[in-house]
């Protein structure tokens, strides 16, 4: 099982900026990088961008924060390593999953523009679970899709919130910590290269 962005495509910064000028342009505060990676695990986009205009958005505002990073994001790539990664994986009989806090017309859109759509025949977005990341709701309804217990799984993914949904849905937690911007998150796996993830989760 994989986070998307930051850990399989290198969308971060465009994802980030997006929400930092839909914030600004709403007439909201200034919000750095933390800031935003901080407020992912609430919700939603537009229950993230509440959270920083202290108030709840508006469709037509909605619908303007989407356009905005469709329009950022005129190409999207896989980290280098990361279809390698991927074939290993596949080849050696894993079974492969995206779990993400994105929309699904976002991840859709990455995972078919980076070409790593036909990879993953199990997407769950965050939108169709209750509870976000660390919460383990999509984790094991992306398991249940794929017919495995939480248990046999690993999740790979770039933060703290992922790491920790991993743990807690009782699968293996690796920390995706080849992107230069990746979080430092003590106390777990590290894979500072896709090439080591085959290593760390099949077998082990």
């Amino acid at each position: 099982m994989f986070d998307l962005d930051g850990t399989l495509v290198d969308t971060m910064p465009v994802i980030v900026g997006g929400y930092a000028a839909t914030v600004r342009e709403l007439g909201g505060p200034e919000v750095g990088r933390a800031e935003i990676l901080g407020a992912f695990p609430l919700g939603t986009a537009a229950v993230v961008l509440a959270h920083f205009l202290g108030r709840p958005v508006t469709e037509a505002e909605l619908a303007r924060h989407r356009a905005g990073i469709r329009e950022r994001v005129t190409s999207v790539e896989a980290f280098p390593g990361v279809p390698e990664m991927l074939d290993t994986l596949r080849t050696d009989g894993a079974v492969l999953a995206v779990y993400t806090g994105a929309s699904r017309v976002g991840a859709e859109r990455s995972l078919t523009m980076s070409g790593l759509a036909p990879y993953f025949p199990v997407l769950v977005t965050g939108e169709e679970v209750a509870r976000q990341k660390p919460a383990a709701d999509g984790l094991r309804q992306a398991c249940a899709a794929l017919g495995t217990d939480a248990a046999r799984a690993a999740y790979v993914g770039d933060t703290e919130a992922d790491l920790g949904c991993a743990t807690a849905a009782g699968a293996r937690p690796v920390h995706a910590a080849w992107d230069a911007a990746a979080a430092v998150v003590p106390g777990h796996v590290r894979a500072e290269h896709p090439r080591e993830v085959p290593g760390l989760v099949l077998g082990g």
